[in-house]
């Protein structure tokens, strides 16, 4: 490892507030399997091992969480919230939160497909960091970065907040039972520089606009759109339990 590298992992042990005793692990985390045939990976190792692990740890955590906050709640609507919160678009934003995304070390090629900003790829970061937390902290460690998290998605959502809700699917059966359609999405605009971009996506059933949102992304902004969609319908749906 190079010294710009380490000074940039000391950066963000700073922002983590944890230093590693093994820095190789941190290093790991952050190294994406596309990395490993670079010529400068020289023998790197890819974070897909750290991946499986934190992401048990995280759903341990997450499942914990909500137990304790849920006693009146059976299985099958805790597993629902617990989905909601573990997710590729939770775990993305936190590594986003994190800056996670200016440390990943990428193919060329991942990052000129705009690899930086792909869900599935800072979600794995993300897991591959708890994992790597877990290894050298322990579970204490683990914990506590999930909490700093993740926590106010899981008290958003457990005072019926409908954060990270599905609206897409929802619109579509609603507009199937409804209008015998499904609803299309158009682009209509896009703004910003190129990491900042911000997309406008309106939703129309039958060609009758019924909604229209902004977000960083076309996933993002057609989910509030279908959100703004189901609120002109009428047919939105709120979930959550007493904390």
């Amino acid at each position: 490892m190079d010294a710009v590298r380490k000074r940039r992992l000391t950066w963000l042990q700073k922002h983590l507030e944890y230093n590693f005793k093994r820095l190789d692990l941190l290093q790991s985390a952050l190294t994406h399997r596309s990395f490993v045939n670079e010529p400068e990976a020289e023998g790197a190792e890819h974070n897909e091992r750290l991946e499986f692990l934190g992401d048990a740890v995280i759903e341990l955590v997450i499942t914990d969480m909500l137990y304790k906050s849920c006693a009146d709640q059976p299985e099958g609507p805790l597993s629902k919230m617990r989905a909601r919160v573990v997710n590729g678009r939770s775990l993305a934003a936190a590594a986003l939160n994190l800056g996670l995304d200016r440390y990943v070390q990428l193919s060329r090629g991942e990052q000129t497909t705009g690899g930086r900003r792909k869900d599935s790829i800072l979600a794995g970061c993300y897991e591959a960091l708890i994992g790597a937390l877990y290894l050298d902290g322990g579970m204490r460690q683990a914990r506590r970065r999930l909490v700093a998290d993740l926590q106010p998605t899981v008290r958003e959502l457990l005072a019926g907040s409908d954060l990270y809700r599905d609206y897409k699917t929802r619109l579509q059966e609603v507009s199937q039972q409804r209008f015998g359609s499904i609803p299309v999405y158009t682009v209509v605009e896009q703004s910003g520089p190129d990491h900042a971009k911000v997309f406008t996506v309106q939703v129309t059933i039958n060609g009758q606009r019924y909604g229209r949102a902004n977000g960083p992304s076309k996933k993002e902004a057609q989910q509030r759109s279908a959100k703004q969609a189901l609120n002109t319908i009428g047919d939105e749906q709120e979930t959550g339990c007493d904390s």
